[in-house]
């Protein structure tokens, strides 16, 4: 699965957004790998962007959220397998990562998948466990 990449949900957020900058592109996730609970996860960073902080208009969260939903036909989940969650909670306490961080973390490194992710604190983690990471600004070609 080299070249393959896993995307935490910040980074899914800001190419939805276009956070990575003016080149980047939705199809830039398409068949690539997202954890099960990264959409809600995602959703609710739209949510707090939109509604929390005042950022988005009514109609552009809607947008993203629509946008948000297709992806559900054109990018694979992965879920951890249960013997896995030990495993997780190991990583979760030698990176001082939450749980559900760890997790990516954890999936990256067990399918040698490429981690995108824009949470520093990820990226440190990922760059220390050894799994490639990369940001959202580094898919635009």
């Amino acid at each position: 699965m080299a070249n393959q990449r896993l995307f935490d949900a910040s980074a899914l957020v800001d190419v939805i957004l276009g956070e990575g900058g003016e080149n980047i592109e939705i199809v830039v996730v398409f068949d690539e790998y997202l954890l099960d609970l990264t959409m809600y996860e995602a959703a609710n960073a739209l949510w707090k962007i939109a509604i929390a902080r005042g950022l988005l208009s009514v109609e552009e969260l809607g947008d993203a959220v629509d946008i948000l939903g297709r992806l559900n036909h054109e990018m694979r989940f992965v879920r951890p397998a249960e013997t896995e969650l030990n495993r997780t909670m190991q990583v979760a306490r030698r990176n001082g990562l939450m749980f559900y961080d760890a997790s990516y973390l954890a999936i990256a490194e067990r399918d040698d998948l490429t981690l995108v992710t824009e949470d520093g604190t990820l990226r440190d983690a990922a760059t220390e466990q050894t799994v490639e990471v990369e940001g959202v600004a580094d898919l635009v070609n």
